[in-house]
């Protein structure tokens, strides 16, 4: 896991910049960017993401959909430009549980991973579940640049209901054409946590 201390910037109240994070964000950008999927990596072809842009998914071809950093750990590879991959989305992961797990802990979120409830078919489950990141990426054609605002999954009217809750997102944003970038106190390295 992650050894480095967490530092987070506050920008507005519960939208905190991690910086810093990724060991060689050059590399980890390449290996998405470059990639068109289905080739003899391990990444699957992009595919449509609404009106924004491609993501990943799954992620990896033939693999399951749901990835995990026990899973990403004991995957094979059989070439270079397999482990390079492997690696890229095994560091994210590892950045993601890391940076989500500080923000609980700084915020007091209480992920209680022992908790379980019932779904509608009266199966135990536990209540909370960190899903792990989804790859996307915009299109740059689009006619309105903020194709999509400031926003949360979460909403609130259904946390009564069963079922799963959108409570805390982490964004990585890679950015190699940054307008202002200079005034904000975040670079291209920064992982981004939403409440």
């Amino acid at each position: 896991m992650i050894n480095k201390k967490l530092s987070p910037i506050e920008l507005y109240p519960k939208i905190f910049v991690y910086k810093n994070l990724f060991k060689d964000i050059s590399a980890t950008y390449s290996e998405l960017s470059n990639s068109v999927g289905g080739e003899d990596g391990l990444f699957s072809p992009w595919t449509e993401w609404s009106e924004f842009g491609e993501y990943l998914n799954p992620t990896f071809i033939n693999q399951i959909p749901s990835l995990t950093i026990d899973y990403l750990k004991e995957i094979k590879t059989e070439t270079e430009k397999q482990e390079n991959q492997r690696l890229a989305i095994l560091e994210l992961f590892e950045l993601f549980y890391a940076v989500t797990e500080d923000y609980a802990l700084k915020n007091n979120v209480d992920l209680n991973k022992d908790s379980y409830v019932l779904t509608k078919n009266e199966d135990r489950t536990q209540e909370w579940r960190m899903t792990g990141p989804s790859i996307a990426r915009y299109r740059t054609d689009i006619e309105d640049p903020i194709a999509m605002t400031y926003h949360s999954d979460y909403i609130r009217e259904p946390i009564s209901s069963p079922g799963y809750k959108f409570t805390i997102t982490a964004l990585a944003y890679f950015n190699d054409n940054c307008h202002n970038c200079s005034k904000l106190p975040i670079d291209n390295t920064a992982l981004v946590i939403l409440d």
